[in-house]
């Protein structure tokens, strides 16, 4: 019988085709610190969890690797299901809220870890043990240790054992065709540490271990600390990081303390962790100012949502030049959009039906990509069917053919520049009414 980690060629054909639609899911998807994973050694890679299999997807596509995954044991309860999981390369993880005598079927699985990671597979896990669409991290559970420690004591070779901190940064955990970082963190060497901590009893090693991982953790992630303050400072963070000038000034900044120089969203997450500190720094010597402050950005934050009005609006200066040349692109750009509802429509209605029926919109971005592989692919070879079947000439059935290539993407880019536009109308018209946020804007 096959082991998990050996990958059929259905699996490659398939996964060479999933990677490709998650990367084009995004506006921009970049991979950075790739020159952070260990080239010899066992190594569990570990993430923020905070937008549902999306994060998981966004991980296997980083690199041509294999990948095997732990995910929460309750989705493997459908015998098919748990068939098509297996498929995917991915393992059950019982936790506490599963029941304590699912909890001792872990053994199980620890020891199948140990299999895959010593055939030079990483093992890929979320700690946190389940999803929050926020930047910030729940507490790390203890069975990443419980691998690590197991795997130490069942190798009998000198190599090393790491744990891969990996951070996901999204631009936006709901809407499709956002932007992904996915960040990869100095390793974790826990064969070292366990070296140097002989004198400590196992849980002592575990907790030090979680705090020392915890720590890196946050620093490849945006990181805001949960708590009731959250919104009101990733709103002044996200308005912040926009407006231009304060873009420059902080990134140069943040590239002169550091002595590194950023490019793409690397530049991004920098200023936005910047404004992060900057405000947390306020908090701490200004409590009372603070939080008038927040009190202030949090009201404007819910009148914003409410009145659909983007933060790029708010945070980006928008001439009227500009705007003109908004419309005139959608106006310019509609025929295709009108052909890119009735091509993608097979896609964008199922979307919507499924995630009508999804409570958790941190779902939203996973169904999207899901019935873009399945239904997306089958409609595809559909249309191009009925293009040269039903057009009387083959050349205008080949161009179709060629406008299908980009339908999608553009049809939700489309959507995505009308909302803007609307957005700067809105905001224009309203913005004389919050002078008193000056020093948010500027």
């Amino acid at each position: 019988m096959s082991e998990i980690q050996d990958a059929t060629f259905l699996y490659r054909f398939c996964r060479f085709f999933v990677d490709k639609v998650t990367k084009h899911s995004y506006r921009r998807y970049q991979v950075v610190g790739k020159q952070n994973i260990p080239e010899k050694g066992y190594v569990i890679w570990v993430a923020n969890h905070t937008n549902a299999l999306s994060d998981a997807l966004a991980l296997l596509a980083s690199n041509k690797k294999p990948k095997v995954y732990l995910a929460r044991a309750d989705i493997f309860k459908n015998p098919t299901a748990a068939k098509f999981l297996r498929f995917l390369k991915i393992m059950p993880i019982y936790r506490v809220r599963d029941g304590l005598e699912s909890v001792k079927q872990n053994g199980e699985i620890i020891d199948k870890c140990v299999s895959v990671l010593k055939s030079g597979v990483p093992i890929t896990m979320f700690p946190e043990g389940t999803h929050q669409p926020k930047h910030s991290l729940l507490p790390l559970s203890k069975g990443v240790f419980h691998i690590a420690l197991e795997l130490e004591q069942a190798k009998n070779d000198d190599m090393l054992v790491y744990i891969q901190p990996i951070g996901l940064n999204y631009s936006d955990f709901f809407r499709y065709r956002a932007t992904c970082l996915v960040n990869f963190g100095r390793p974790f060497n826990v064969t070292e540490y366990l070296e140097q901590h002989k004198n400590l009893d196992v849980p002592k090693q575990m907790l030090e271990m979680r705090s020392i991982l915890t720590e890196r953790m946050t620093e490849l992630i945006a990181y805001v600390p949960n708590n009731t303050d959250y919104d009101a400072i990733w709103e002044y963070a996200k308005i912040k990081s926009n407006n231009r000038k304060y873009f420059r000034h902080a990134l140069t900044q943040v590239e002169n303390d550091c002595g590194k120089h950023f490019n793409g969203l690397e530049r991004r997450l920098n200023v936005n962790r910047y404004a992060i500190h900057e405000l947390l720094e306020m908090q701490a010597s200004e409590p009372e100012k603070t939080a008038t402050m927040l009190s202030s950005i949090d009201a404007f934050r819910l009148w914003r949502i409410q009145n659909g009005i983007s933060v790029y609006s708010v945070a980006k200066k928008h001439s009227l030049l500009r705007l003109i040349k908004h419309i005139l692109l959608l106006l310019l750009g509609l025929p295709y959009y009108l052909y890119s509802i009735v091509v993608a429509s097979p896609v964008w209605i199922t979307c919507l039906v499924l995630m009508r029926k999804t409570h958790d919109d941190a779902f939203y971005n996973s169904i999207r990509v899901g019935v873009r592989i399945s239904v997306g692919a089958i409609g595809f070879l559909l249309w191009i069917a009925l293009l040269f079947i039903f057009v009387p000439y083959w050349q205008y059935a080949l161009l179709g053919t060629l406008l299908l290539f980009p339908s999608y993407m553009y049809y939700t880019d489309y959507h995505e520049l009308a909302r803007i536009t609307l957005s700067d109308i809105k905001w224009s018209v309203s913005k004389k009414r919050f002078k008193h946020l000056g020093f948010l804007f500027e």
